[in-house]
């Protein structure tokens, strides 16, 4: 056989194993392609999140990177179940596989009033980022332009993403119209359902807060507000 041939082999053997070499650097840091017992990299984190496996928390800053991943980083970074066996077995500055990994369901909700019908009305809603298992109350105070100011609560309930509470704005010290703006306050915030703990968080948002919140993360107009670990 001619050299023409070996060299074609050759070239297309070369070409062969620097696909498979760049496939397989790319595979790497993908958490998808991340096999169950295999150590978990600041990498793998990172594309876990931005495809949706995850959810990093609001105040976690997480450097890129293949230095592998301890348990005491993981939970300070991203919100996963602490009760899970194998990782509850583990050390804190011990490297953590994928298989010990169970992410917590986080529902974002979102709290916000608007004017109702006939201008003293306050209708007051509750919106989840996606439907909850579980019944979840919110309760908050609210004031509006008129002077009222309560507490409410509204429920979403489970298998739905979203409900909402009407308030007449007169029976909590309001004097004419409610205006065009109506607030959350941090006062007598709170969350309470029959999920368990270890296996959801709740974020509590809104774009118009009164003022700071107690559990505020940030600052500024979208507060963020966090219950449940």
């Amino acid at each position: 056989m001619s050299n023409s041939f070996y060299s074609r082999i050759f070239l297309s053997l070369v070409i062969l194993l620097s696909a498979s070499t760049l496939a397989s650097g790319l595979y790497f840091y993908s958490w998808a392609g991340l096999s169950a017992n295999q150590y978990i990299s600041r990498d793998n984190l990172l594309n876990g999140i931005s495809s949706g496996a995850l959810v990093q928390k609001i105040d976690a800053t997480i450097p890129s990177g293949s230095k592998y991943v301890t348990k005491a980083e993981l939970l300070s970074w991203v919100y996963i179940d602490p009760t899970n066996t194998g990782l509850s077995a583990k050390g804190n500055s011990q490297y953590i596989t994928k298989s010990v990994v169970t992410p917590k369901t986080v529902y974002t909700i979102n709290i916000f009033g608007t004017v109702g019908i006939g201008c003293t009305d306050v209708y007051l809603y509750a919106v989840s980022n996606v439907p909850v298992s579980g019944d979840i109350t919110v309760q908050f105070e609210w004031c509006a332009d008129n002077g009222a100011n309560t507490t409410s609560s509204v429920t979403i309930y489970s298998g739905t993403s979203s409900n909402y509470k009407v308030e007449n704005s007169a029976n909590y010290g309001g004097s004419g119209c409610v205006g065009t703006d109506v607030k959350v306050k941090d006062s007598n915030l709170s969350v309470s359902t029959g999920l368990n703990a270890d296996g959801y968080t709740v974020l509590i948002t809104t774009v118009n807060w009164d003022n700071g919140c107690n559990f505020s993360i940030g600052s500024g107009s979208g507060i963020w507000c966090r219950f449940g670990g």
